[in-house]
């Protein structure tokens, strides 16, 4: 598996589904809204872990969303070429047929319809979420490879990135309801995540080779911003309402370093780390409000260590989390009931749990390494996907639940957990089995 790839833009799905979820909350009033009563079910026990029901999907599902005004889970099906709709309320399922070789769902809550991207076609598969009946189909152009997808809240378009960084267009803007298409020109040499700013309602980019970060108003005009060197990982601050720019060290003698683009759009002077953080790794930063600080994972070759890099909501870099050797990790993930972060491990058994005083507070014992992790606010647990490395195409995963004390419980799912979904109505955590051609509904 291509890890960097998938895990940057699998995590970043996660986090688009959950702030999604949010946003979907208001924009469903604006048709009828939904129902925010979950039904009955078992109630949860503290630090336990149940699947209550596991739903069959198309080939090889890897991403999903949820349409929070009507109630139902999208999950797209890579080789397969369709789409498997489960219905939170009954769990019942249907499928949809879309382009070839689906690998992105977005959800708009404006016009409650989900954006399919077909990475084989070229096309976006446009699902009214209604009817789940195909509304429109979007053609990309010759080449187009489309590979992850972004909502704007502030005029409902959804920004497309193409895979193919070389072609001469690779990203397009999506008008909500008229479906235009505006072609966009980047620099994409190598990146993997893009950023949206609801100070500026603008996107924000990275091109790694390239040094170069670029912002996307709304209207399509793009400001690039030129760095001293390659941009490894972004993250939104509302605190500042700037953006945070992770630059990776290029030589030892020339050491990684913060910097920061303001809602105004003003690049800052970059301020250089101590040399042993290293290199920062492709992920997006996680911001904690408790703290208002961003943490950023980096990693030393050399010390074969790897940090929790700590910047302030203004970009200044206020130390480092000693997080342990190894080949790396994964992004924290915050539980708000305890204001804690957890830290999965790359090919490597066990959850780091930071406070929000930037100090370690344990390391929990698991058997497989913990991929991508979600909150779970009805049970105020996090759920953490195992996956082993070694075999994942023909080991079953192990769901992990860490209730707020951290006591952990696992419970069976299907082969390699890839990607969360999360409803709060009935209070589930969808979890999308690739090997497996299944979802399974926790608790």
């Amino acid at each position: 598996m291509e890890w960097y790839r998938f895990l940057a833009t699998g995590l970043a799905a996660v986090i688009i589904v959950l702030l999604v979820g949010a946003a979907g909350a208001v924009a469903s009033t604006v048709g009828t809204p939904r129902a925010t009563t979950a039904p009955p079910r078992p109630a949860p026990l503290a630090a336990s872990v149940k699947v209550h029901y596991t739903i069959p999907t198309g080939d090889m599902p890897d991403g999903g969303t949820l349409d929070t005004a009507n109630g139902n889970v999208f999950v797209s099906n890579k080789l397969s070429d369709n789409v498997t709709v489960i219905s939170a309320s009954t769990h019942d399922h249907s499928t949809i047929s879309v382009g070839t070789t689906p690998s992105y769902v977005v959800y708009n809550p404006d016009d409650q319809e989900v954006y399919v991207l077909n990475e084989g076609s070229g096309n976006v598969s446009i699902i009214d979420g209604a009817t789940d009946a195909i509304a429109k189909t979007v053609s990309l152009g010759a080449g187009s490879e489309p590979v992850a997808g972004y909502f704007d809240p502030a005029d409902g378009s959804v920004l497309v990135l193409n895979n193919d960084t070389s072609a001469k267009t690779n990203a397009w803007l999506i008008a909500n309801e008229t479906a235009t298409l505006t072609k966009l020109s980047l620099d994409l040499s190598l990146s993997y995540d893009a950023v949206y700013s609801p100070a500026s309602h603008d996107f924000y980019v990275a091109d790694y080779l390239g040094g170069i970060v670029s912002a996307i108003s709304d209207k399509g005009k793009i400001t690039k911003f030129v760095l001293n060197g390659p941009p490894s990982a972004l993250a939104y601050a509302p605190a500042s309402g700037d953006i945070v720019v992770a630059i990776d060290e290029i030589l030892p003698s020339t050491p990684a370093e913060l910097a920061t683009i303001s809602s105004a759009n003003k690049l800052s002077s970059p301020t250089s780390l101590p040399s042993e953080i290293g290199g920062f790794a492709f992920y997006p930063g996680t911001y904690d409000p408790f703290n208002t600080q961003v943490y950023f994972i980096s990693y030393n070759l050399t010390l074969n260590a790897s940090f929790a890099v700590v910047a302030t909501a203004a970009g200044a870099y206020h130390g480092a989390v000693a997080l342990g050797g190894g080949t790396g990790f994964f992004p924290g993930f915050l539980n708000a009931a305890n204001q804690d972060l957890y830290f999965g491990q790359i090919e490597r058994t066990g959850v780091v749990v930071v406070d929000n005083d930037s100090a370690i507070v344990t390391t929990i014992t698991t058997t497989q390494s913990v991929t991508v992790l979600i909150y779970d606010p009805s049970t105020k647990s996090m759920f953490g996907a195992g996956d082993n490395y070694e075999a994942e195409s023909t080991t079953v995963s192990l769901l992990y639940s860490f209730s707020s004390t951290n006591k952990a419980t696992d419970v069976k799912v299907g082969k390699t957990a890839v990607a969360f979904v999360y409803d709060p109505v009935d209070q589930y955590v969808y979890v999308v089995n690739l090997y497996s051609n299944t979802v399974s509904l926790a608790s």
